[in-house]
């Protein structure tokens, strides 16, 4: 259960990384560019080329740079960064308040935060 905690807060991370002031600067669309890339090649060299040279087109660099550095880091391989892409895009969509986002400085935070507001 460790390892599953330690990628909810991974995907918080690069959530946080993509927070530019009040906002998230990346956008659903944009994930699911990256995920259908992501499920069209087996090659995770290519997926992160890809977000590199997407990130490059506006306000996503820390993000798409905090989110290729935990790839590489916990030896991501392309199962698992589909299903990192995943979450990141079910938790865009979520609609969470910026400030809960910013202040949570875990995935549990991120829940408890979320779940009190009302």
């Amino acid at each position: 259960m460790e390892q599953k905690e330690t990628l909810y807060d991974d995907v918080l991370r690069v959530l946080k990384a993509f927070q530019v002031n009040d906002y998230i600067a990346l956008s659903s669309s944009q994930i699911n560019q990256w995920l259908e890339f992501a499920f069209n090649t087996d090659d995770k060299n290519l997926i992160c080329i890809f977000i590199m040279r997407q990130a490059a087109r506006g306000n996503l660099l820390n993000g798409a740079r905090k989110m290729i550095q935990i790839f590489e880091s916990n030896k991501m391989e392309v199962q698992d960064i589909r299903e990192f892409l995943g979450l990141l895009k079910w938790l865009l969509e979520s609609k969470i308040d910026s400030n809960v986002i910013k202040s949570a400085k875990s995935f549990q935070d991120l829940i408890a935060g979320y779940s009190s507001r009302g």
